[in-house]
Formats: structure tokens, C-alpha cells, sequence
């Protein structure tokens, strides 16, 4: 199974790039896991100055999407 990350438009959003929270907090989208089983959301990884921190990826307004 293929994954991609998707904005609320649907839009592809690839790593590397910068992703705002829903309050408007700007971080470096660095990685990713797509989700393991149905009821996951898999989780995306932003860099915040020398950190690397896990979320859910609707913190971001983001989603995973299964791709063919």
C-alpha cells in the first residue's frame, strides 16, 4: 500500500516543506507514518528549532490518502 499526505484541498504536501497549525504555528514537515491499521490517523514529524516532534497530522490540517 502507497501513501500521500494531502491538505484539506487535496493538495500533495510534500516533506520538506513548512505546514502551519490550526492557531497558525509555522514548523518544518519533515517526516512521516502513514497509518497501520483503520482506525489510525498516522502521524506526521515537524522540526521545531532543534526538536523533532510526532502529531497527529489534522493538527496541520493534513491527511493521509491511500494512493494506487
Amino acid at each position: 500500500m502507497k501513501w500521500k499526505l494531502v491538505d484539506y484541498k487535496n493538495r500533495e504536501v510534500a516533506f520538506n516543506t513548512v505546514v502551519t497549525t490550526l492557531i497558525g504555528s509555522k514548523f518544518l514537515l519533515v517526516s512521516g507514518e502513514p497509518p497501520r491499521h483503520p482506525a489510525s490517523s498516522g502521524r506526521v514529524y515537524v522540526k521545531m528549532g532543534e526538536c523533532t516532534s510526532g502529531f497527529f497530522p489534522h493538527v496541520f490540517n493534513l491527511r493521509w490518502e491511500e494512493t494506487t
